[in-house]
Order: structure tokens, then C-alpha cells, then sequence
């Protein structure tokens, strides 16, 4: 099943009808800090944090892009950004 085709367009917005375990939940709350993606990604920024810290601002953007992309390209599958849209309830990918 090919995860990224799960999803449900409407005008030119394409929303997941199903989050999964490697997806980023924006949010507030126990739903999106529980959810699996959400965890992986705490685990991943975790692994940066003491790096992140002493860096210059160049530096922190190039930490900040590779476990977006770390997210994106190196999880199975491939890991988004979800935000839940306040006018249909469905989640949609983010910028």
C-alpha cells in the first residue's frame, strides 16, 4: 500500500484520510503528543539538542532542515507534517 496516495482532495487541498505511525501531528494535547509520529520525532530532536544549542544561527537552520528531512526521506514511509483543518476536521500536509 503506497501511504502517500491515502488521502482525499478537495479544491486544490489534499487531506489524509489516515494519519500513520511516522507522521508529525501539529497540535496541542494528548492526542497529537501520543501519537507515534509525534514520539519518533521527539526521539530524532532529542539527538540534536545539546549540538543545536551551542550553534550559530547558520548552523541551526542546517540541524533544524535535516530532521525535517530525517523525517521526510529516511522513515518508512516517509514521514509529513499534519495539521488538522478547523473547517473539515481532516488533516492536510503543511509547507
Amino acid at each position: 500500500m503506497n501511504f502517500m496516495s491515502i488521502a482525499d482532495s478537495v479544491g486544490s487541498t489534499n487531506f489524509v484520510i489516515k494519519p500513520t505511525h511516522t507522521d508529525v501531528l501539529l497540535g496541542r494535547g494528548v492526542g497529537t503528543n501520543r501519537h507515534a509520529g509525534n514520539t519518533k520525532f521527539r526521539h530524532i530532536v532529542s539527538q540534536y539538542v545539546r549540538e543545536y544549542v551551542t550553534s550559530t544561527k547558520t548552523e541551526k537552520i542546517s540541524i533544524t532542515r535535516g530532521i525535517v528531512d530525517h523525517v521526510q526521506t529516511r522513515l518508512n514511509p516517509p514521514g509529513r507534517f499534519l495539521e488538522k483543518d478547523q473547517h473539515s476536521g481532516k488533516w492536510k500536509e503543511v509547507d
